[in-house]
């Protein structure tokens, strides 16, 4: 598989790991056509910044897996995000023709309001 860019590439490998739930280092590099070590840089930006949960054995039979019950799917808010929101729906909520876009905002704080800490 081609990519036109880092992020598509990281993004590409956060859908694979999501679909194939457990694979290898030599995998990753034959399908997104690139080194060992831009898998390995890859992994460890998704782990660190996309908070994808990762397990790995080095090795013979070594592997790159997802935790179970990880989904792609999943959106999470850093704390600044949600204040952000916050404010936001705080100004909004001065016009009462925002009603309904109020109420939408709020619907996705609610759904996905599960903040990382430390951001």
């Amino acid at each position: 598989m081609t990519v036109k860019n880092t992020y598509d590439r990281r993004s590409a490998i956060m859908l694979f790991l999501s679909r194939k739930r457990k694979t290898t280092i030599p995998e990753l590099m034959s399908v997104f056509n690139v080194a060992k070590r831009t898998i390995q840089k890859d992994l460890k930006y998704l782990e660190l910044f996309y908070k994808v949960p990762l397990v790995s054995q080095k090795g013979v039979g070594g592997y790159v897996a997802v935790v179970d019950g990880w989904q792609l799917n999943k959106v999470y808010f850093t704390q600044a995000e949600v204040s952000a929101i916050e404010k936001a729906l705080n100004i909004l909520s001065k016009n009462p023709e925002n009603k309904d876009l109020i109420l939408q905002i709020q619907k996705i704080l609610c759904k996905y309001n599960k903040p990382i800490t430390g951001l």
